[in-house]
């Protein structure tokens, strides 16, 4: 989801320089005496969250309205207060003067509470497992408790059993016994959350263990088969978790076991071998044996499967790379299952041009994932904001255009008279995304195209761009959508060479704005649920949460896919 805005980006500058103008109607723009400046909050500046003062200069007006104030010119001067929001504001001061010409000036800010984009995110994600995803991943680990694994583990023990012992008086009797295999059926594991700790049971149903027992009674040799069975063999234990230095440790404690409907055929032993002595024995072993492969097994498969929690990822977005890397920061277990905490660290070169005060944050608590779905995931905005950042900062939404390579749309050059040129663009605030109204919302401003002409009417051109997008995610079946709403494109012409006004050059491109076919080149973004612990999802549920500071994805698991 992180890398999506700045292609958003991209596509919406190209719109842009693709729009059509005629050379005419740039002609029939005049120059008007009447101006209006704005001057501060400076364009592309950088604020806490709160009231900000206005300033500016305006000749030939007698008031400016900026958002919802309006403001009396003094000698040439206008002042006062306006809140800005957390996130990208458009500052715009407008008046009519006497003439009916509209004039206006708008500068792209930002505004919140920023962080270095140094060091890893902390808690930046939550995952949580609640009892159907616990019972899922039981059953995913059960699936590698194979029973030729287990087989091959206690015939590496044989023999299970050895002895000699006296019949009327004297050594008669030399026994030995070996594990030829043991089978059962489906394995069983349930993991409960209890008292702040996961009770983990073990079940090997239809247990059965083939012997061979050997030896001599009396001088004569013998070589027969024995045979002990198990309704169910039930093995249960405490799972200790806990994340230390990003990595998971899982230890299986106080381990125990019962052999349910126990029961064996020694029928083909000879009859001085005492039989409940040899099933005994062989029967200890066997249940040792039991207990230590699950200690072992269980919890490193535990490991393994929540090791596939891990969302990190490397992608290259034109031409650009970009590393996101996941470290586990805590693990905590309640009555109703089980969070992880994951620490995230985002990582782009950095082009060495940007300036800034840091990355946008949400400054609130730590993402908390649903408590009552199969499983929930809680994307901190935080997260977005850093990725989005750090693909800024290493230059993604500065591009060059040009006629001679062909890439520049000719479009643009016919609407000014020109034949050829080469265009600019420079994002010089970084993207964010905000929650407004209950939604996400992708904001951005100040992205600057400068374009330069070799004829025509306009030799230079240059503009500013903002953008404030909704993004709704939906979803389809397994992929979530991320469908954006209708953006708001908002520019201003801020230098023409030729002399026009720029509220006049601005006025004709924003009406030839092809916002129709840019919602068509954008479509509705989608990608897969990304595939965690092999898991399949029957339903999702995405939502904010109510502090507006992440997102959160509910996942019904499909119970039944293998």
């Amino acid at each position: 989801m992180g890398p999506t805005p700045p292609r958003v980006l991209a596509v919406a500058a190209l719109a842009l320089v693709g729009c059509k103008a005629s050379d005419h109607e740039l002609e029939t723009l005049d120059s008007v005496d009447s101006e209006l400046i704005l001057v501060s909050p400076a364009a592309g500046s950088w604020h806490r969250a709160g009231t900000v003062e206005v300033e500016g200069e305006a000749f030939e007006l007698d008031e400016v309205s900026v958002g919802d104030k309006t403001m009396r010119v003094d000698d040439g001067r206008f002042s006062g207060m306006i809140a800005l929001d957390r996130g990208i504001t458009l500052v715009e001061a407008s008046a009519t003067d006497g003439a009916g010409s509209e004039l206006f000036s708008r500068h792209g800010v930002i505004a919140g509470d920023f962080v270095e984009p140094s060091g890893s995110i902390g808690d930046a994600m939550e995952v949580r497992l609640n009892q159907g995803g616990l019972d899922t991943l039981g059953r995913l680990v059960g699936g590698y408790l194979e029973a030729a694994t287990i087989s091959e583990a206690a015939i590496s023990l044989n023999p299970v059993y050895e002895d000699s012992y006296g019949v009327w008086g004297w050594d008669a009797v030399e026994i030995s016994a070996d594990v030829v295999g043991i089978d059962f059926g489906t394995p069983d594991i349930h993991i409960t959350p209890s008292g702040g700790l996961l009770e983990l049971t073990v079940t090997l149903p239809q247990l059965d263990v083939d012997l061979n027992a050997y030896g001599d009674v009396v001088g004569i040799d013998f070589d027969v088969d024995a045979e002990l069975t198990a309704d169910d063999a039930v093995i249960s234990g405490t799972l200790l978790l806990d994340a230390d230095r990003g990595e998971l440790d899982i230890e299986l404690l106080d381990v125990d076991i019962e052999l349910q409907g126990f029961a064996y055929d020694t029928s083909l032993l000879p009859d001085s071998v005492e039989g409940w002595l040899f099933v005994d024995t062989a029967r200890d072993k066997i249940e040792t044996m039991l207990v230590e492969k699950i200690e072992t097994m269980v919890p490193e498969l535990l490991d393994e499967k929540l090791a596939g929690l891990d969302p990190s990822f490397e992608l290259e977005l034109l031409g650009v790379p970009l590393s996101v890397a996941a470290t586990f920061a805590e693990l905590d277990v309640d009555n109703k299952g089980l969070s992880l905490l994951l620490d995230f660290a985002a990582e782009a070169p950095e082009a060495g041009t940007k300036t800034y005060s840091g990355v946008l944050t949400t400054g609130a608590v730590d993402p908390a994932a649903d408590h009552s779905a199969d499983m929930g995931l809680a994307i901190s905005d935080d997260l977005l904001n850093r990725i989005i950042f750090e693909l800024w900062a290493a230059g993604l939404m500065d591009m060059t255009l040009t006629s001679e390579e062909g890439t520049l749309p000719q479009g643009l050059l016919d609407a000014i008279g020109a034949e050829g040129g080469i265009l600019t663009t420079e994002a010089t605030l970084p993207p964010v995304v905000v929650e407004v109204d209950g939604g996400l919302q992708l904001q951005f401003a100040e992205m600057l195209i400068h374009l330069e002409s070799d004829t025509g009417k306009g030799a230079t051109l240059d503009f500013a761009l903002a953008g404030f997008v909704d993004l709704e995610l939906g979803l389809d079946g397994g992929t979530i959508e991320l469908d954006l709403g209708e953006p708001q494109i908002i520019l201003e012409a801020r230098d023409a060479s030729d002399g026009r006004t720029d509220e006049a050059v601005t006025r004709v491109f924003e009406e030839k704005l092809p916002i129709d076919s840019m919602l068509l080149l954008l479509g509705a973004l989608e990608f897969d649920i990304p595939s965690v612990l092999g898991l399949e999802f029957a339903s999702a549920k995405v939502d904010r949460a109510d502090d507006g500071s992440h997102t959160d994805i509910e996942l019904t698991l499909d119970l039944e896919a293998g």
